[in-house]
């Protein structure tokens, strides 16, 4: 159940959820409904200037165990969603891809995938195709990073399989497409040590460059890659141990030559996530930072010579060190995700939730260039087509409690039920009632709200805070 904090900045909280931002007024939300493989995935459209809900939509596969890791606002319209399915796999977890439309109806959606666990991480759009990149994992090889690429309609084109050779873990964690046409690629091989893999190919796969830098005896990884007048700036993470870790940034050239690299110091475990070039130039970087047992979002924006403008944690969001943080600008403030939160921040990072400074030390970094080679593997994926029902999600007869964080750790428990053409609530509440295109069709105040055809949602208001209900009965 999401909940609103009704203010400028506002916010939600959705327990048991992840949520995606993929453009201004567009999220998508992993929620969990029975364990960690029953599932369902929300779409919402809403107003970004108040948060205010439009519309939502549920999608849903039996046995529902589908997953999503990465959204995208399409450059062929609508959006792209990719993640992992079991319900439609060639044996357990397989690459997950769904394509919907503006106004979030699913056009298509496929799985690719081999015989054990196989994982969507990023999604990248070239003008006439979509390049999916994710790991694989073979017992001959463990992790392997594996590249599919489809064109508009979902047709499989090429695909390419590689590893480092022996058991070791090899993955790409993000991809975009470059402005001099080429897709770019940054993860992690790990021979001796994981250090951080930069890939170039070409949209038809034949042409293919890669270099990898690292620093010996250390875990180093690249989490996002941005496009900045045609130099390439990686994000990553230099680990010391579980609480430690630095925060790196390499800067290299259209040939993957190093311009620079920097190395960020600050307390606790950090990790970014999620990188985008803003409209003033200047690039937003998100993540979390960990002190078992939370991990804290966190923000910084930095010039494009490496210099941090603003970096602040956010002391009340916190989510699971394996969530991910993504955002959209939005009017110069930010939509900003992670975990079960998503809320509007301000241009400078100020927001309604907790927040503090995190200083961030720049300090001596020069990675060596890693002489690997990456193999490439033969083997022919399974192709299926996944069916997705429109699952709306519907309110229980009997009375239920619904128990959520709210706002700096508060907590709210509501009953209400469906009784005939009745949403009855516990106490007397002002509400909002609304049609499936957002659109207000009646008012009031009461504990009785007479459920007409045509409803859609109705919004229940108590103070400062809004619940928003889901009908489905006619």
């Amino acid at each position: 159940m999401l909940w609103l904090l009704s203010q400028a900045l506002w916010t939600y909280r959705s327990s048991g959820s992840q949520i995606f931002v993929a453009d201004s007024n567009t999220l998508f939300i992993k929620r969990y409904i029975n364990s960690s493989t029953s599932n369902d995935i929300i779409g919402a459209r809403i107003n970004p200037s108040d948060g205010t809900i439009n519309y939502l939509k549920f999608f849903r596969a039996a046995p529902a165990s589908e997953f999503i890791y990465k959204v995208k606002s399409s450059r062929f319209g609508g959006f792209t969603l990719v993640g992992s399915t079991w319900s439609f796999s060639a044996g357990q977890d397989d690459y997950l891809i769904m394509r919907l439309d503006d106004s979030l109806n699913l056009l298509w959606s496929k799985s690719f995938g081999f015989s054990e666990n196989d994982f969507y991480t990023s999604v990248a759009e070239d003008p006439a195709g979509i390049l999916l990149s994710g790991t694989s994992f073979r017992t001959s090889y463990w992790w392997n990073i594996f590249l599919v690429k489809l064109d508009t309609l979902g047709n499989m084109q090429w695909y390419r399989y590689f590893s480092t050779s022996g058991n070791y873990t090899d993955a790409v964690y993000d991809a975009i497409y470059s402005s001099d046409g080429y897709y770019v690629l940054t993860g992690h091989v790990c021979v001796s040590d994981c250090d951080i893999l930069i890939m170039k190919i070409s949209p038809s796969g034949g042409t293919l460059s890669y270099r990898v830098f690292g620093t010996s005896g250390l875990t180093e990884t690249g989490f996002a890659v941005v496009d900045v007048g045609g130099y390439y700036y990686v994000f990553g993470r230099r680990m010391y141990s579980s609480d430690s870790s630095d925060i790196l940034v390499l800067k290299v050239d259209s040939s993957l030559n190093l311009v620079w690299a920097k190395s960020y110091e600050g307390p606790s475990y950090k990790q970014p996530t999620y990188a985008k070039v803003l409209s003033d130039g200047n690039i937003l970087i998100g993540g979390f930072i960990y002190t078992s047992p939370y991990a804290y979002l966190w923000l910084s924006k930095m010039d494009t010579s490496g210099n941090i403008l603003f970096s602040f944690k956010y002391d009340s969001i916190t989510a699971s060190n394996t969530d991910k943080v993504t955002f959209y600008e939005y009017n110069g403030d930010y939509i900003v995700s992670f975990g079960g939160f998503v809320g509007r921040i301000r241009y400078d990072g100020h927001s309604p939730c907790t927040y503090t400074n995190f200083p961030l030390t720049q300090r001596s970094y020069l990675p060596r260039v890693v002489n690997i080679t990456l193999l490439s593997l033969s083997g022919t994926p399974t192709y299926q087509t996944p069916f997705f029902t429109y699952t709306p999600d519907s309110l229980p007869y009997s009375s239920v409690c619904i128990s959520t964080d709210i706002y700096e750790g508060e907590k709210i428990c509501r009953r209400y039920k469906l009784k005939g053409n009745m949403l009855i609530l516990d106490t007397p509440s002002e509400f909002d009632v609304y049609d499936a295109s957002g659109r207000m069709i009646a008012k009031g105040k009461g504990k009785y709200i007479p459920i007409r055809k045509g409803v859609n949602f109705v919004v229940v208001r108590s103070g400062d805070k809004r619940r928003v209900i889901k009908i489905t009965k006619p």
